[in-house]
């Protein structure tokens, strides 16, 4: 069988994930939530015609 280091590293990730929320689908997406809600990240938008004021008002975030 083929092993993928990359595909490895995202099913560990993956495991350590969901492991350290006890398997709880609802303690997942309350940790997601939670983290999108806090993250402050610059997002870069290439796309051409795009109103980059809505951007800048995190209306695409």
């Amino acid at each position: 069988m083929y092993h993928d280091e990359i595909i490895a590293e995202v099913w560990q990730n993956r495991d350590a994930f969901t492991s350290e929320h006890r398997h709880n689908l609802a303690d997942m997406v309350a940790h997601l939530q939670a983290q999108q809600q806090t993250n402050h990240r610059v997002i870069v938008d290439r796309r051409e015609g795009l109103d980059h004021a809505l951007v800048q008002n995190r209306a695409f975030r």
